[in-house]
């Protein structure tokens, strides 16, 4: 052995380690030399009590000496290296640090405070490995001492009683009294120390409680005592809505009442900037509720459930009718596209200056549909601008394949030599006596028409293979730029009102997928708007123009959804004033094949995209949040947001197309974009909003009394247990503390966490059975502003 105080070696090679450290052990034999390094880790054998054991010392202080331990192996060596635990066994005191690792002297060492306990004598644990070696110490407890460092908040009409804690001095004479401030009305400190009695009025106070023994002996201690509003009262229907609680404030208090009495609460991120959709954006929100019991009764354990991230649930995907499935993921595709879209035109209006306008529609040159001339059979149009006017792209010849007097369906004659459309040129008929029954009322009396820049009456639906796979169609907003102007060019312009659009999209009718049809109601209303759009930046001199995706695609869901309405009527479906619900399933699928009709097409896919907005957590109205779960989109989002905003705002249902006028100011160009406008149209803030909206929808179908701010025309819980039939964990609208097939949760104990989307919301549904005195709820979060919103269901 190279190092004999590490390791010894007898004559026949057995190595015996000594102590803690590296030594190499070399052998020889007739001429031959080998060597080989040791590391000697020598394991505890025995903890020794060095200093701090026996002490004396005062309540809530630290004693004057630390407590030192030694750690020593079987050979009599002190350990280096070695983490030594120091454990409270009685007192309740502390120590710091809790675990020590041992110096080359095999020493460890840690301060120790007393707790504030009568325990005498009190100990600490000192372990390493299976070794240990215990301490003990004495408090003076000559002295008395008020540990207590609070006192629970009290809540007005419900009996309150807790008993001061006191420890030391004289236990048997010990008296307590109100030293100096004063307690809230109702309640008393007893001479005994129990603060009692039952809070007559709300309000934040202070006292000074002193506890003296028989020898003259006393301690005093400051208290702030709180007492929070009275159980809150709503009836069946009414709603409450709060801010949140801050750190130590008063909650809100739902009272047991009878067995089955239920509400609803909400939370909801009133935030508008659809920007704030990154994880790091989002706020945490912490909803906690505790079951209280009557005075003297146990304590509750409280569960804890947390939801940051959405559970991976695609169950209510795939138990969709297949054709449904394939457009809710065709719509994400196209919601992703034209977000990316709408950017670039902003960077395109930006680039061309100030001095841009697009092309004014000619007046005195509109032909009555019965003296209008046949489209030409070609027209050489820009197939792919990419959103920039310059250079100038190549054109492609583009054929036609069907039209009438409203508008005209061309297809890119490359393709159309490979799969052309003219083969099942029915289909594209299907659609132009879609648009031409269902869709122009809409589209003029909702959104004041179309332009008809280049005077030929029609809108142009161009098929081309420049859709992205999976995206349905677009409408480009630099078509309605002139080619060449005196300050500005747009060279890609196809001077037009103009809608590209998937082949395959249309072609899924044939399978029952019947997309196509609100698409293309869909992507007029976008021709109709984004002309607005680019005017807005000009009339009103609005920096954005552009209206946010979730009004933009929102109010173009609308224009989908109000057309497959009128279609749906016009086949035996609920007339438009009337109140969908699960009645309506008959007429809505063919009653031989049980798939969806095409004209209630538009409607059930649009509630499929309800369930993926609000089934989501975290979800959001303005934006798609990050993590949401699988289905989440503006599409769904945006079209429920919009649908309220129509029944409540507009009249939907006060007579047929009542809303029309409301979108109609929303999207006119002198109406400020963004949330701005909906609040200039509304009269009511983006909070007052949010606030109503969260209301509506968790009342909405519950049989409770309806609030004047609730929907009119659809009763959703009945949209996706009847008329989709759907299966997805919970129901309408996902309260997230319930699981499966439960609908409600009894009232109980439970701390919530997770994060909201701009707009989002999270509903927990809580039902009384009927014991106890009710549930304290606190709401927490790390933004603001969050809303609380309480609802009664019955």
């Amino acid at each position: 052995s190279t190092n004999g105080t590490v390791a010894s070696v007898s004559s026949t090679g057995l190595a015996t380690g000594l102590r803690r450290g590296t030594t190499s052990i070399q052998a020889s034999s007739e001429g031959l030399t080998g060597s080989a390094v040791l590391e000697v880790s020598p394991l505890p054998a025995e903890v020794t009590k060095e200093s701090g054991d026996g002490q004396t010392g005062a309540l809530s202080q630290i004693l004057p000496e630390q407590l030192e331990v030694r750690i020593w192996d079987s050979e009599g060596n002190p350990v280096e290296g070695v983490q030594v635990a120091f454990t409270v066994l009685a007192g309740a005191g502390s120590t710091a640090p809790s675990s020590v690792t041992t110096d080359s002297e095999g020493k460890a060492s840690t301060n120790w405070t007393l707790g504030c306990s009568n325990d005498d004598p009190q100990r600490v644990r000192a372990t390493a490995g299976a070794f240990s070696a215990e301490f003990t110490a004495s408090a003076d407890l000559s002295l008395p001492a008020i540990c207590q460092e609070s006192v629970p908040q009290g809540r007005v009409t419900f009996p309150y009683s807790v008993q001061m804690q006191v420890v030391g001095g004289d236990q048997a004479s010990m008296t307590w009294s109100l030293e100096s401030g004063s307690l809230p009305g109702g309640i008393g400190l007893s001479s005994s120390g129990v603060l009692s009695g039952v809070p007559t009025g709300t309000g934040s106070f202070t006292f000074r409680a002193k506890a003296q023994d028989g020898t003259g002996a006393s301690a005093a201690r400051d208290f702030g005592f709180r007492v929070c509003d009275a159980p809150m009262e709503l009836d069946p229907g009414e709603s409450a809505f709060l801010d949140p609680s801050g750190p130590g404030e008063c909650g809100f208090f739902l009272p047991t009442g009878v067995s089955g009495d239920r509400y609803r609460v909400g939370v909801v991120w009133s935030n508008s900037n659809h920007a704030d959709t990154l994880a790091t954006a989002l706020p945490l929100v912490t909803v906690n509720i505790t079951a209280e019991q009557p005075v003297g009764a146990p304590v509750q354990p409280v569960p804890v459930q947390r939801f940051s991230v959405a559970p991976s649930d695609q169950d209510w995907l795939n138990s969709l009718p297949e054709a449904l499935r394939e457009a809710v993921e065709v719509d994400a595709a196209t919601e992703a596209y034209h977000y990316r879209l709408r950017e670039r035109e902003r960077r395109m209006i930006r680039a061309l200056g100030p001095d841009a306008r697009p092309l004014s529609e000619p007046v005195g040159t509109f032909a009555a549909p019965a003296l209008q001339s046949s489209a030409p059979e070609k027209l050489s149009l820009v197939a792919n601008p990419e959103s920039e006017c310059a250079p100038a792209a190549a054109k492609v010849t583009a054929l036609k394949v069907a039209e009438n007097d409203l508008m005209v369906f061309y297809q890119d004659s490359a393709q159309a030599q490979i799969d052309s459309l003219r083969v099942t040129s029915a289909l594209a008929e299907m659609m132009l006596d879609y648009y031409r029954d269902f869709g122009k009322q809409v589209i003029d009396e909702y959104f004041g028409g179309v332009t008809d820049l280049n005077s030929d009456g029609r809108v142009v639906v161009f098929v081309t293979p420049v859709v992205d796979e999976g995206v349905a169609a677009y409408v480009w907003s630099g078509d309605f730029f002139p080619k060449v102007g005196s300050t500005f060019t747009c060279q890609n312009s196809n001077e037009m009102e103009l809608i590209r659009f998937n082949p395959s999209v249309i072609r899924g009718m044939m399978n029952g997928n019947y997309q196509a049809l609100g698409t293309l109601v869909h992507e007029v209303k976008h021709v109709s708007s984004l002309y607005k759009s680019i005017s807005r930046f000009d009339a009103i001199g609005d920096p954005e123009g552009y209206q946010p995706s979730f009004i933009e695609e929102g109010t173009a869901e609308i224009a989908g959804e109000v057309s497959s309405r009128l279609a749906w009527a016009s086949v035996g479906g609920p007339p438009l004033t009337a109140f969908v619900d699960a009645e309506a399933r008959g007429t809505a699928y063919d009653s031989g094949t049980g798939a969806p009709l095409k004209e209630a097409y538009a409607v059930l896919l649009r509630w499929a995209r309800t369930i993926g907005y609000l089934g989501s957590q975290p979800n959001g109205v303005v934006g798609t949040p990050v993590g949401a779960g699988p289905g989440h989109s503006v599409y769904g989002s945006g079209w429920h947001f919009h649908r309220w905003l129509g029944d409540v705002y507009g009249n939907a249902t006060a007579f047929p197309l009542g809303d029309a006028a409301f979108f109609t100011t929303l999207n006119d160009s002198l109406t400020a974009s963004g949330p701005q406008g909906i609040k200039s149209v509304t009269g009511l803030s983006w909070q007052d909003l949010t606030d109503r909206y969260l209301s509506a929808i968790m009342l909405n179908g519950t049989g409770a009394p309806q609030p004047a701010w609730g929907f009119t025309t659809y009763h959703f819980p009945d949209g996706t247990t009847g008329l989709l039939q759907t299966q997805r964990s919970g129901f309408y609208p996902w309260p997230v503390n319930v699981q499966g097939d439960d609908t409600t949760a009894t009232f109980g104990s439970l701390i919530n966490s997770g994060n909201l989307g701009p707009s989002g919301i999270r509903v927990y549904d809580l039902t009384s059975g009927g014991s106890g005195l009710g549930i304290d709820v606190k709401v927490q979060t790390t933004r603001v502003p969050v809303r609380v919103v309480v609802v009664r269901l019955r």
